[in-house]
């Protein structure tokens, strides 16, 4: 019981992290899209911004129905992981072209 317990912790541990890192980056692409007053990055990050929120606001009230689920925290991290690294292929990508 105290592994499952030093697990959890760790598994939400890494997902505030990830979180950080998410807000941090967006923060920054933010900050850059208006220095460089491009509409397109502007609208792009608004509903990033809002996606962000959205999942922020549903995030407790999925974990007291789902918290019950083996595994949810590490599913949820890699879901958050696979987002945030489909953005930054995304991203990749429109600096190459």
């Amino acid at each position: 019981e105290a592994s499952a317990e030093k697990n959890l912790s760790f598994e939400v541990m890494l997902n505030q992290c990830l979180l950080i890192v998410a807000i941090f980056l967006g923060a920054y692409e933010s900050f850059k899209a208006v220095e460089e007053n491009s509409q397109e990055k502007i609208v792009e990050l608004l509903k990033f911004w809002v996606f962000v929120s959205i999942m922020q606001m549903m995030e407790p009230l999925a974990d007291a129905c789902l918290f019950w689920i083996p595994l949810y925290e590490s599913i949820k991290m890699f879901v958050y992981i696979g987002l945030a690294a489909h953005e930054l292929r995304a991203h990749a990508t429109r600096q190459i072209i």
